[in-house]
């Protein structure tokens, strides 16, 4: 049997990241885009599951799914599960007159990967631990990497400098240390332990 997952996503930074982790073990990832109907739920768990859910019935074969939020503490974790929205709506500028009652606010990047199987069981994996300050303003840097415009706004934890002014190095530098935590290091460990590989 094949050693390979599917990962329904649009997002090609993310598809690179899955993949990376994934190589050490054998396992090839493969992207495929299909719509999927976004749930209102006001967690990015719940938001991974339901959609991991849909694309496993869509699909009859394994899948797995990432969901993003982005959380300001001050602002009682909002936008949380609707930074989609929120970005498309008041955009990152929106977001920093929200909270500018409140300067160099906490915040966070949150996400949750739910790995969905044809036989109806998931495992769900979540992390936060991207933890930072939102800047004052939007930071004019160009970002060729970046995956959101959240990175114009967001100061990470033990830096003086948004996410997009980061150097390259960096910016790889940190990757690396939240890689450890992130859902899909710990979708790697855990597909990799147990010969769940052969779940696939």
């Amino acid at each position: 049997m094949s050693n390979s997952i599917i990962f329904a996503t649009t997002n090609i930074g993310k598809l690179s990241a899955l993949k990376t982790l994934m190589e050490p073990y054998g396992v090839s990832v493969s992207q495929i885009e299909i719509e999927l109907v976004e749930p209102q739920a006001d967690s990015v768990v719940e938001v991974a599951q339901n959609k991991a859910a849909q694309a496993v019935k869509r699909l009859g074969k394994p899948v797995v799914v990432e969901d993003s939020g982005f959380a300001i503490d001050a602002l009682n974790g909002f936008p949380g599960a609707y930074i989609k929205y929120a970005l498309a709506t008041i955009g990152a500028d929106g977001l920093l007159r929200l909270a500018a009652p409140f300067p160099a606010a906490s915040c966070r990047f949150v996400s949750a990967m739910c790995y969905a199987a044809p036989d109806g069981t998931q495992q769900t994996f979540v992390d936060n631990t991207a933890t930072g300050t939102l800047a004052s303003m939007i930071d004019p840097s160009p970002a060729p990497n970046s995956w959101s415009e959240l990175w114009r706004i967001f100061i990470p934890s033990g830096y003086d400098k948004t996410l997009s002014a980061l150097t390259a190095d960096e910016q790889n530098a940190l990757m690396r240390n939240w890689q450890a935590g992130s859902v899909y290091g710990q979708f790697a460990r855990w597909l990799a332990s147990e010969s769940k590989i052969n779940l696939l």
